[in-house]
């Protein structure tokens, strides 16, 4: 029973890597590593979105659509991550479950079609034409 979540430990804290030859469930413990990465980078997210009043990852938070965002993003995440270590697209390490948890947030909100996941929109913190190093 303790074999998940002291592998869970290994890659997050200590090793960085999940080696499946010793870990039965070592595709289980991937997943778990990018939900853990995905709800800490969403968490982070929500913070800003309380401190700044922009969310980074261009989110409209509110209460009941935080609460849907941390049931159900982390989770995806895991997911494809599950995915991806069963076709062995990615390694079971620490760097990917970052990657993962990372470009799973960014990739939503561009295939949601979020407010603030368009390119064509001028940035606020981008300076004027010509004014790059005024």
């Amino acid at each position: 029973m303790g074999e998940v979540p002291e592998a869970l430990y290994e890659l997050l804290l200590r090793d960085g890597r999940v080696e499946p030859n010793a870990v039965e469930l070592s595709i289980l413990v991937f997943g778990g590593g990018c939900f853990v990465i995905a709800l800490l980078v969403l968490v982070l997210d929500i913070c800003v979105f309380i401190v700044r009043g922009r969310s980074f990852l261009g989110y409209r938070h509110g209460f009941r659509r935080s609460v849907i965002a941390v049931a159900l993003i982390p989770a995806a995440a895991g997911i494809v991550g599950m995915i991806g270590v069963g076709v062995d697209v990615i390694q079971p390490s620490r760097t990917s479950c970052v990657t993962v948890g990372v470009a799973w947030q960014t990739l939503i909100t561009v295939l949601m079609g979020l407010p603030g996941a368009n390119a064509d929109e001028p940035d606020e913190d981008e300076p004027a034409t010509g004014m790059e190093l005024v």
